[in-house]
């Protein structure tokens, strides 16, 4: 991308257009994002990433 084509979008947009995985960042729509990190709170954190994963 280009400085100039960088310019005016929020830095949570460009990081969510540069894990883009499938669809079209638009108001309404569903996407699908490649995911780098997650954080959990507590001790139920291990259970659900096992779930996650299970998918």
């Amino acid at each position: 991308m280009t400085a100039q084509k960088n310019l005016g979008r929020t830095l949570s947009r460009k990081i969510i257009e540069s894990h883009l995985q499938k669809g079209e960042l638009r108001v309404g729509g569903d996407i699908c994002i490649r995911v780098d990190q997650v954080l959990t709170q507590d001790a139920t954190g291990t259970i659900a990433y096992l779930e996650f994963e299970a998918i």
